[in-house]
């Protein structure tokens, strides 16, 4: 494992990031174009009710979006390239259960074996601050930190 691995890491988190944004907007408008295309019908209510929950729908994509834009501002604070000495956000960390990415929760990451995950995340708290060869405690198991990058 090295620091060009950190380097994957952070692109495929950053990529990951941009999808969802992407999708979302993507999303967004196609429910404001079909809102606009919508014509009032002889049903009134019906039409009302329609555009009620397309106009619903556009918030919770909205909201989602606004979710997603936090993600790209929580990975423009990481500076990949910097060497982490303990856990910490933007480290690279192998365990004797995996390695993983402390970033944002985007999950694992294809071909590399290793699980992005946010600092907030439950085990990415119990190792927070430990340093390499340490061992902290989850689920009833106690976890040795091999390395950290």
């Amino acid at each position: 494992m090295s620091q060009e691995l950190k380097l994957k890491c952070y692109e495929a988190c950053r990529n990951y990031a941009e999808e969802k944004i992407s999708t979302t907007q993507s999303t967004i408008a196609e429910y404001r174009q079909a809102a606009n295309n919508e014509t009032k019908s002889t049903a009134g209510d019906k039409h009302d009710v329609s555009r009620a929950m397309m106009q619903l729908e556009q918030e919770k994509f909205a909201k989602q979006l606004q979710q997603n834009k936090k993600l790209m501002a929580v990975l423009s604070q990481i500076d990949p390239s910097k060497l982490c000495k303990v856990v910490e956000m933007g480290a690279l960390v192998t365990t004797d259960s995996g390695k993983f990415y402390i970033a944002i929760g985007a999950g694992k990451l294809s071909s590399e074996n290793v699980m992005a995950i946010s600092l907030a995340s439950p085990i990415a708290q119990k190792m927070f601050k430990c340093s390499e060869g340490e061992i902290f405690e989850f689920n009833c198991k106690k976890i040795k930190i091999r390395s950290i990058y």
